[in-house]
Formats: C-alpha cells, sequence, structure tokens
C-alpha cells in the first residue's frame, strides 16, 4: 500500500465518522469502521515513527473502537494491533496515554482473565491474539510511562498471563515486565507481588520458547541490577535457569540468549549473598564463545 497524505486523510475521515455518536459501531457504520481500521493497520507496518505521527488523531477513534465494540469482534484485536503498531511514535504514545487508552487496556484484560469468563489462554483463540496485542501496548508503553502501566493493574495482568498463557502471549507479557521493571521501585514492586518466580520459569531456556526465553532473560538482568532484588531471585533459583541459558551455543537466537543470561550473572556477581548459588565451574563460563 503506497501511503500518501490523501490516502491518510481519507482513513482518518472515515474512522472518525465512523465512532461519531451513537458509538455502537453497527448498522451502516460498521462497514466504515471496519475499512478504516484494516487500513490503518496495514498503512503502519510500513511507516517509521516521524511518518506515524501524521496519525496522532486516529488514536483516540482508535481507543472508541476498543470501548464501545463486543470483545467477541475480530475488529477489537484489529484496532489494538493498529494502536500498538502507533505506539511506536512518542506523539501518538502520549495521546494514547492521555486519552485514558490505558485504562481500557485494563479493563479488557480484567475482563479476559477474570474468573467469571475463565477462558483457556493456552489454546489459541480470538482471545489470546486479543490478549497478544494489549500486552504489546503495555510493553511499548511502559518503555516511556512505566508508572501508568503499574497503575493500570499491567504487573497483576502480565503475572496471570504467565502463570496461564501459551507461548505467544508470555513472551509479549515478560516484555512488557521488562520494560516495566527498568525503575527500580517498579522492580522491588514485582518482586512483592509474585512476578518473579513466572518470569524465571517463562525464562528457562530448556523448557520455553526462544522469545520467552530472550525476553524472560532480559526482564531478569534488568531485576538482578538491584541488589535486594538479586538476593532475594538467586533464592528462587534463578541462577539454574541463567546457566542454562549460558549453555546455550546452538539453535534460533543462541547468541542473544547466552548474551542475556552473561548480562544477568554479570549483575548477580556483583553480590557476595548471591556467590553461594553459583555452580563453582560457572565464573569460568561468564565469557561469550566464539
Amino acid at each position: 500500500m503506497e501511503v500518501t497524505a490523501e490516502l491518510i486523510d481519507d482513513l482518518m475521515l472515515d474512522l472518525s465518522l465512523a465512532v461519531m455518536p451513537p458509538t455502537n459501531i453497527g448498522g451502516m457504520h460498521k462497514t466504515r469502521t471496519i475499512a478504516a481500521v484494516n487500513g490503518i493497520a496495514t498503512m503502519t507496518q510500513t511507516m517509521g515513527a516521524r511518518e506515524l505521527r501524521q496519525l496522532e488523531y486516529s488514536v483516540y477513534p482508535l481507543v472508541v473502537v476498543l470501548q464501545s465494540s463486543d470483545i467477541d469482534e475480530p475488529l477489537v484485536t484489529k484496532a489494538a494491533f493498529a494502536l500498538k503498531s502507533l505506539m511506536m511514535s512518542r506523539v501518538c504514545m502520549r495521546e494514547f496515554v492521555r486519552l485514558g487508552g490505558l485504562a481500557t487496556v485494563s479493563k479488557m484484560n480484567e475482563f479476559l482473565l477474570g474468573e467469571d469468563l475463565a477462558l483457556d489462554i493456552k489454546s489459541p483463540s480470538h482471545y489470546t491474539s486479543l490478549l497478544e496485542q494489549l500486552c504489546g501496548l503495555y510493553m511499548l508503553v511502559a518503555v516511556h510511562h512505566p508508572w501508568d502501566v503499574v497503575r493500570a493493574g499491567g504487573i497483576r495482568h502480565c503475572i496471570a498471563i504467565l502463570r496461564r498463557g501459551a507461548p505467544p502471549i508470555q513472551a509479549s507479557a515478560v516484555g512488557a515486565l521488562g520494560a516495566m521493571c527498568d525503575v527500580d521501585d517498579i522492580a522491588k514492586q514485582m518482586f512483592g507481588n509474585g512476578a518473579t518466580k513466572p518470569i524465571i520459569a517463562v525464562s528457562d531456556a530448556d523448557t520455553s520458547s526462544v522469545a520467552c526465553s530472550v525476553a524472560g532473560l532480559g526482564c531478569l538482568a534488568q531485576l538482578a541490577r538491584i541488589p535486594e532484588v538479586g538476593i532475594k531471585i538467586a533464592r528462587q533459583g534463578v541462577v539454574r535457569a541463567l546457566e542454562k541459558g549460558l549453555q546455550r551455543f546452538h539453535g534460533p537466537a543462541a547468541a542473544l540468549i547466552r548474551e542475556r543470561a552473561i548480562a544477568a550473572l554479570s549483575w548477580m556477581a556483583r553480590i557476595p549473598q548471591v556467590h553461594p548459588h553459583y555452580h563453582p565451574s560457572l565464573h569460568l563460563m561468564t565469557s561469550p564463545r566464539d
């Protein structure tokens, strides 16, 4: 799709008109809404951050689609995907936060992860696809607005997904936690909320998907920066998971898995209380091999 100023204007006009009151995204508005959301979702895949700034005014109608559509509609997943793509622009991200987009994402996660619905989120479905996009929104927004994601319940939602979800959404959830724990106080809060054991579990290079291992080990490296947390996760068995990553020399993303395991171990090696948890040979393995 060739992106032109005229195409952008047409899509934004269609989407804005489609969500004008009454905003039930039904009847004569529905066809226009689906076409506009699909167009924006497709168009954003070829646009850089500066180009995406032009779509700032599409954030509001896309949030309205999330708020007003039936959660069973495929349109909702497509709108979440389009919003996630727009978060590569800081301008669009600020608008999303300003409009309360995180509150909408939080409400949807509460419903999808709630006991009343009792969804099986280990099996591929429309709902797991939607959760993956919603976690992706958390992950991208948390890079610049971590406390906003925490206040939206992001830690709790991501922990629930790590415990119950399929690998694709687990990878998005642990990626979101990794973005949040760049702030020391949030990292400590994550430990207090029981996030660290599920993170260690999905970081295991022998039992998890490559995407989960890479994202999980990156999150552990962030947590290990903080001595107080490093000591606690060592007691939970993190060193064994890091050893497995360190010994990964073959297979997809082996170099990246090993690099992240080394980063986490390097931080933990600075904490004297962690040393008893090390295998005697571990110190000989903490440099990359050719």
